[in-house]
């Protein structure tokens, strides 16, 4: 564990980690966010506004003055349909291989300002949809990072299974994340270890958590689990939403 005054960790941390959870799920007011809170521990909860959150503000809004993170998906979650036999379920409209820069930050600065209106906040980080980076084709594709620099404080960014390591390296736009869905306990207390020995940050991506909640999920027991080992650890491992672990790092660069 690293605790020397040059850490850029909290309380003595040797890492830290973030739990993300994906698409305004119920089961994420229903069963995370307060299953979280009974380990002490708070998440970000990437819900873009086509989700629940459209539908049920004011859970939404009571999570938020919790202490978790409302962090930005868009508005209509598009994605890169490559290959568009793998995206059948992303409508046409909302294929960011047909997205123009003026569209995609008109999107993302809606969402946004819609947040706002939720959780009364003015900065959060960004959920990649679908862990893509960049809109257009073609000779046309460009990189999303100049616009999430502008918009974001942090951007969760691609699937890499490596931590964010902090320094004047560390690429804000594209942090880089685990996906966790369909994973073991191992599994998961390995990627939190990975954290603390390499004094990084783990950022894992979740949707549900159970079979019928979402396709992509991780089983209930080694969910209740995994939050209850990350609670035994004392401080050994730093967790919290996205926008605090930003804010702590961005203020020791």
């Amino acid at each position: 564990m690293q605790t020397n005054a040059s850490s850029p960790w909290p309380r003595g941390a040797g890492g830290g980690l973030s739990l993300t959870f994906d698409d305004g799920l119920d089961v994420h007011l229903e069963r995370v966010a307060p299953l979280l809170e009974t380990h002490g521990l708070r998440g970000t909860f990437y819900a873009h506004l086509q989700s629940g959150i459209s539908a049920r503000p004011q859970a939404w809004r009571e999570l938020a003055a919790r202490g978790h993170e409302l962090g930005n998906h868009t508005l209509f979650h598009p994605c890169r349909k490559e290959p568009r036999e793998k995206y059948t379920w992303v409508d046409d409209a909302f294929d960011l291989c047909t997205y123009s820069e003026s569209r995609l930050r008109a999107e993302l600065s809606a969402a946004n300002t819609c947040l706002h209106f939720i959780d009364g906040h003015l900065e959060r980080s960004f959920g990649n949809t679908c862990c893509h980076t960049t809109f257009g084709a073609g000779e046309e594709e460009r990189s999303m990072s100049p616009m999430l620099a502008e918009l974001f404080p942090a951007a969760r960014g691609a699937v890499t299974h490596r931590c964010a390591i902090p320094g004047p390296e560390l690429d804000w736009t594209n942090l880089g994340c685990f996906a966790a869905d369909n994973r073991s306990l191992d599994d998961l207390q390995r990627y939190a270890r990975t954290a603390m020995q390499s004094g990084g940050w783990a950022i894992l991506m979740i949707h549900g958590i159970g079979a019928e909640t979402h396709q992509m999920h991780l089983d209930p027991q080694a969910f209740a689990a995994f939050l209850d080992w990350l609670a035994d650890l004392q401080g050994d491992l730093w967790v919290a939403p996205v926008i605090e672990v930003a804010r702590q790092l961005r203020g020791t660069d």
